[in-house]
């Protein structure tokens, strides 16, 4: 009759047995898994068809990058590689291109790039931003359909999400009284308004600080008088 001891034994081996074969698939199907961005690769583990497995130095060796790494960022949420502004794109994915750009092609000599939308500006940290007057709600659709801000207005001119006098989400102007210049593409402060810098003025006109104050009211500049609230020769 087994003893004690061999009973421990065979229990052991078993229990060992059973965790190997319950490990060594999974760390199989691990190793050959497709790898993602930035994840290392070989000829026996190939990237997915928008990456390309490219040496980067003999410690790391290979891994999973952009196929255009001068010219697209890697976008996680949507698992793709974004071209930038005005670099080449495929005509084909939805998702080739900046948040608010469309690829788009100017001519049978130039390759297609990624361009701002309509009712879109460009911005300098290369993001296609929503021009002013234009709508900036989220549809949401359901059983309650909603339209929710967004956050893609032109910072750079000042431009902010909120409700209109018709009930709609648009670009508009952060302050109300202030006024939005079409030429400039900017909103700007009316003449008599507080100000700390002649930029936040319009034109013809300049912030003129007051004695003993850190901030000035906008005025007409010389030799340029008041017309209709504007500043004008």
């Amino acid at each position: 009759m087994p003893s004690l001891r061999t009973h421990c034994i065979l229990h052991f081996t078993l229990t060992v047995i059973l965790l190997l074969s319950i490990n060594i698939p999974e760390a199989i199907s691990t190793e050959n898994a497709e790898p993602g961005y930035n994840e290392r690769c070989s000829e026996n583990r190939l990237c997915p068809y928008y990456l390309n497995c490219t040496f980067v130095d003999s410690t790391v060796g290979a891994k999973c990058l952009c196929p255009h790494p001068d010219h697209q960022e890697y976008d996680a949420e949507v698992k793709n590689c974004r071209s930038l502004l005005d670099s080449p794109c495929n005509l084909n994915d939805n998702n080739g291109c900046p948040p608010l750009a469309e690829c788009v092609k100017k001519g049978e000599k130039f390759p297609p790039t990624c361009q701002c939308q309509n009712g879109t500006e460009s911005a300098a940290d290369g993001t296609c931003q929503i021009s002013y007057g234009v709508s900036c709600s989220k549809y949401e659709p359901g059983p309650h359909e909603n339209s929710e801000p967004s956050d893609s207005c032109d910072k750079e001119d000042g431009f902010v999400c909120k409700i209109d006098s018709e009930g709609k989400f648009r670009c508009s102007c952060k302050n109300n009284i202030d006024i939005f210049e079409p030429r400039s593409k900017r909103c700007t402060r009316p003449v008599g308004v507080r100000c700390t810098k002649t930029d936040d003025c319009g034109k013809y006109t300049e912030c003129r600080m007051l004695p003993g104050k850190p901030w000035g009211t906008c005025q007409c500049k010389p030799n340029y008088g008041l017309w209709k609230g504007r500043c004008d020769n």
